[in-house]
């Protein structure tokens, strides 16, 4: 009887191979089997969940990421960029803001430029500095030049 046991157990090992290979594959393609079974089972949410493909080919570069605030802060004239001001300054620069600053009807562009930028680097201004400050913080080099050239094209006299 052992012999028997031990002659099957031989045959066993003879015919299946003894080095685990074929186990190894067998077990592997099982494994496989499983994983594909767990992915067809999923369900609606999860399949939604998986990121898709972009169509974006590698020599395309990506479109440039704009702000919507810069895109139309670029866009905006000196006379857009003039209305935060007519409350102090008067609808043709014609008024002392607070009854403190000077009249900025006919100065020039340069002078009203070099102003602003001195209320934004905080290097400009009597009384009124700590208000000019903060109007002038969101504005661009471009947009003290477009505020600038507008202001000095003012008539005074309406």
């Amino acid at each position: 009887m052992k012999k028997t046991i031990l002659t099957a157990v031989l045959a066993a090992f003879i015919l299946g191979g003894c080095d685990g290979k074929e186990q190894t594959a067998q077990t592997k393609t099982a494994q496989e089997n499983k994983g594909e079974e767990a992915t067809k089972q999923s369900t609606p949410q999860q399949k939604q969940q998986k990121p898709e493909a972009t169509t974006q080919t590698p020599e395309q570069p990506p479109a440039p990421k704009t702000q919507p605030a810069q895109t139309a802060a670029a866009e905006k004239t000196g006379k857009d960029l003039y209305m935060a001001c007519i409350p102090c300054h008067g609808v043709n620069a014609e008024k002392h803001a607070f009854n403190a600053s000077d009249i900025i009807a006919n100065w020039d562009a340069k002078r009203i430029e070099e102003a602003l930028m001195g209320y934004k680097k905080g290097i400009y201004g009597g009384a009124m500095k700590s208000t000019m400050t903060g109007q002038v913080a969101n504005l661009s080099k471009e947009d003290m030049k477009k505020l600038a050239e507008y202001i000095s094209g003012l008539n005074p006299k309406g």
